[in-house]
Formats: C-alpha cells, sequence, structure tokens
C-alpha cells in the first residue's frame, strides 16, 4: 500500500481478499420477472492462479472447469445477485459475479449489464448451455424482456421499435456463423437491411 501511495500520489482503495468459490449468476429478465442461473468459475492446475483472469477466460479450455452450482453456497449468492441486479435497475440480461469470502459467504464483485454473448466463450451461454438451454432461447428470453419494457410507447412507435428490436435479435443469432465466416458478403447482408431501421428513433420510456 505505501508503495502504491508514492507512485500514484493519491488514495488507495485496500479491500480484504475474498479466497473462496468463485460464481457468476446469469440473469435473464428485468425486476420482479428476473430468473437466474448460478454457474461456478473452478480453476485447474493448468490456470493462471488465484484469479479468473483474462488469460484464464479466453484461452479456458483445460485451464477452467465449468460446473452448475445448486448447493447452500450457490443459493446465497443467487440471492445476492438477484438483489444486486434488482437494486441497480439491471435490464433483460446480464451477470453478477461473485466469489466467497474466507467463511464461504459469496460477496458482491461487479455487475456486468451487456454480458458477452459469444456461443462456446461468454459465461453467460455456457451457464445456459449447460442448463439446457439453447442459444436461441437465452436470445429469445433477453428480446422478450425488452419488448416488455417498451409496451408502453406510442401505438405508432410499436412496430418500428420491435423491428428494431428484431433486427439486433437476428445479429445475436448470426454473430457466431459471423464470426466464423469474416466474408463481405455476409457482412453487407447482415448490416444492410438494420441499418434503415436502427436510424428509426425509440422513445424511451
Amino acid at each position: 500500500c505505501r508503495s502504491l501511495l508514492e507512485i500514484f500520489g493519491q488514495p488507495v482503495l485496500v479491500e480484504t481478499f475474498l479466497p473462496g468459490r468463485e460464481f457468476t449468476v446469469g440473469i435473464i429478465g428485468t425486476g420482479a420477472e428476473a430468473s437466474p442461473g448460478v454457474l461456478e468459475i473452478h480453476l485447474t492446475e493448468e490456470a493462471e492462479k488465484e484469479v479468473y483472469s483474462y488469460s484464464n477466460k479466453e484461452d479456458w479450455h483445460g485451464r477452467i472447469e465449468y460446473r452448475l452450482a445448486m448447493d447452500e453456497a450457490a443459493r446465497l449468492a443467487q440471492e445476492t445477485a438477484l438483489a444486486a441486479w434488482q437494486g441497480l435497475g439491471c435490464r433483460d440480461g446480464g451477470r453478477i459475479d461473485l466469489r466467497a469470502d474466507a467463511d464461504g459467504i459469496p460477496s458482491f464483485m461487479e455487475v456486468n449489464p451487456l454480458a458477452g454473448l459469444r456461443p462456446g466463450h461468454s459465461d453467460l451461454p455456457i451457464l445456459c448451455e449447460l442448463t439446457g438451454m439453447p442459444y436461441q432461447k437465452l436470445i429469445d428470453g433477453i428480446m422478450r424482456s425488452a419488448l416488455r419494457r417498451i409496451g408502453k410507447i406510442k401505438k405508432k412507435e410499436k412496430g418500428k421499435s420491435a423491428a428494431v428490436l428484431l433486427c439486433v435479435a437476428l445479429i445475436l443469432i448470426a454473430a457466431p456463423l459471423w464470426a466464423q465466416d469474416e466474408s463481405a458478403e455476409l457482412a453487407k447482408k447482415l448490416s444492410n437491411p438494420v441499418a434503415s431501421l436502427i436510424s428509426v428513433p425509440l422513445q424511451s420510456n
């Protein structure tokens, strides 16, 4: 701490290290309709030690074991995550990251309200896959939550807003194909019909 104070010349935040199990709670929905699931992140012997680092995440095969968690610690993690999600006003779909303290109590670390959606790589799709939820159903749940939220906009705007959200959903579903096929032709096919729609202004609520 002294060295950091000397180097940076500003206050240093000191927090207790959380040495226990690490969880990420995936949530689909908004408010009282939010539905969580708990994924435990287990570091193997091949992993960078102590933390779920960028290196461990990006090259997770052999380094990370993703496990569905349903024990008492997972229940506490779920309760804490759901309270944080609702208290912070998060919407539609995302993740809450937690880690257990020395007494085994899961503690909030951070919220990811714009969680990655890359199948087979991002934590939220991995969690859904382990529960048996197809990727398309994950996207459907996020989009339905968003559509319910904007249900109060003027009737004349409903069709345009729904069309925009539908196009966004199509892009998300097509993302895995887009990542595998870098051809300009595919990018053109996906982007052109969307460009004219996303220019339509949405009314916030």
